[in-house]
């Protein structure tokens, strides 16, 4: 009897330092899209112009509005993300 309650306080420790230690990390799921909403614009709006992304894992371009506005949804996408508008001024 006295062993068994030796080994008990030994066995609260291990427990706790397990839980404490046990692999812990963010268990959050990352989105599955990403949706990237921006104005192009350099004085004036860029209207139809061409907006390239690329992403951590992911490309994608979409065509701006009259008012330059763009939306471009990438799926399975990490940041960071670069983008590049491409069009003609004025």
């Amino acid at each position: 009897m006295s062993k068994s309650i030796t080994w008990a306080p030994a066995l609260v420790a291990a427990a706790a330092l397990a839980a404490c230690f046990g692999g812990g990390g963010d268990d959050t799921p990352l989105p599955s899209s990403l949706t990237i909403v921006g104005t192009a614009a350099k004085g004036a709006a860029l209207a139809g112009a061409t907006v390239n992304a690329k992403c951590g894992t992911a490309t994608g371009s979409a065509t701006t509005g009259s008012d330059g506005t763009y939306t471009i949804t990438l799926d399975g996408a990490s940041r960071p993300c670069a983008l590049k508008a491409t069009g003609t001024e004025g």
